[in-house]
């Protein structure tokens, strides 16, 4: 009976885990929607975000024509009117930092960029976000072992290659779609992530000014975007359906989806020790930073990328580019290679998650005489 047992133990088919997120820089995951003038106030280094529509039918008549002739030619509203009813209108809160200097009483950020939230104004992290970021991970390290098999799909002349949507697609057809029966399937079906929540109950949510630096010097274009802030925890789980990999028995990278955390462990490995470069001679801020992250990688605990301005699969062929044309012209990569990163003024680059693996903390370790002794409590044992 315990043979029966431990071979039915041994044979489970769903592989469940349940893991902590924990943000160690700001992450932006949007929804298109921005916040206007017209949506927030300020209170100290709080941004308050109330809802317009609910200030609107809090309103007396012969108030609601000024204010919406105010809104229609962009003039400032009247603070004490939403102070009155802010305890009715708030929605959420958020903090802004020091190194926001143009956020004050006159508003000069007209809109912001807003992070996605559940219906009860909750930031999360999609389980899309998740699966993306283990996918990239995942690609990464199969075009990393067989890349002489598929760097054709992104070379367009000797030592010249173009990464464009075409052959992105191309090469992420090739690794994860297979032929079954008549349909197509992409592998990663596999994998049932849920979407994760936050644990702790501190403000999560930060103001982030948000810059595109090139070469030595900020430049282009400012976003500013609600960003989580570092330092938060969510907690999500992770199922990996097992009896699809033996039933899609001609998929050649089976391992590579058994062992998804060794493949964020390697793609982390890889893109911190690229960034490095890139930031030794640029940013000491960033280097030192990226420094730390390399100590937190580990292959049971890795670390992911996931939200806007990561440039997750640029950097998957820049990371692959660097390390097997070493000694190749820089110039021939013209078409892959980021010619810019995003960083925030307080010289932060973004998008990193260290995964903490709870299912494996939470485990028993029993000796022998102890899983006796649990399995006689349901079996007959001799």
């Amino acid at each position: 009976m315990v043979l029966n047992f431990l071979f039915i133990w041994s044979g489970v088919m769903k592989i469940k885990k349940e893991i902590r997120l924990k943000t160690l820089s700001p992450i932006h995951i949007g929804t298109g929607n921005e916040i206007n003038k017209f949506e927030y106030i300020l209170d100290g280094r709080i941004l308050k975000i109330y809802s317009l529509d609910k200030l609107i039918s809090l309103l007396k008549e012969n108030q609601i024509e000024d204010f919406v002739s105010r809104i229609e030619n962009n003039f400032e509203l009247d603070e004490n009117l939403i102070r009155r009813h802010l305890s009715s209108i708030q929605k959420y809160q958020l903090e802004k930092p020091p190194e926001i200097r143009y956020l004050n009483k006159n508003k000069a950020i007209k809109e912001f960029i807003k992070f996605i939230d559940s219906r009860g104004y909750k930031p999360y992290i999609p389980s899309s976000e998740i699966k993306g970021a283990i996918r990239t991970a995942i690609l990464y390290k199969i075009l990393k072992d067989e890349w002489d098999y598929y760097k054709n799909t992104v070379l367009i002349q000797e030592n010249t290659y173009r990464l464009n949507e075409k052959s992105a697609k191309l090469l992420e057809n090739k690794v994860f779609f297979i032929k079954y029966g008549n349909v197509s399937i992409d592998i990663m079906k596999i994998f049932s992530i849920e979407d994760a929540y936050i644990e702790d109950n501190l403000t999560p949510l930060v103001l982030k000014e948000i810059f595109v630096f090139n070469s030595r010097r900020l430049r282009g274009k400012t976003d500013y975007a609600e960003c989580l802030n570092k330092n938060i925890s969510f907690k999500s789980k992770i199922e990996i359906d097992k009896s699809l990999l033996d039933i899609y028995k001609n998929y050649r990278y089976k391992k590579y989806i058994i062992n998804w955390k060794n493949c964020c462990y390697e793609y982390a490995k890889d893109l911190i020790s690229v960034e490095k470069e890139y930031w030794f001679s640029r940013n000491r801020n960033i280097y030192e930073f990226l420094e730390k992250l390399e100590e937190k990688n580990t292959q049971g605990e890795p670390l992911i990328r996931v939200g806007r301005y990561t440039g997750k699969l640029s950097h998957t062929i820049l990371i692959l580019l660097k390390i097997k044309n070493s000694n190749g012209n820089i110039n021939n990569y013209r078409n892959i290679f980021p010619k810019t990163r995003r960083i925030t003024t307080n010289n932060e680059v973004l998008g990193w998650i260290k995964l903490e693996d709870l299912t494996e903390n939470n485990k028993q370790s029993f000796d022998k005489e102890k899983l006796r002794k649990l399995l006689s409590k349901k079996f007959r044992v001799r």
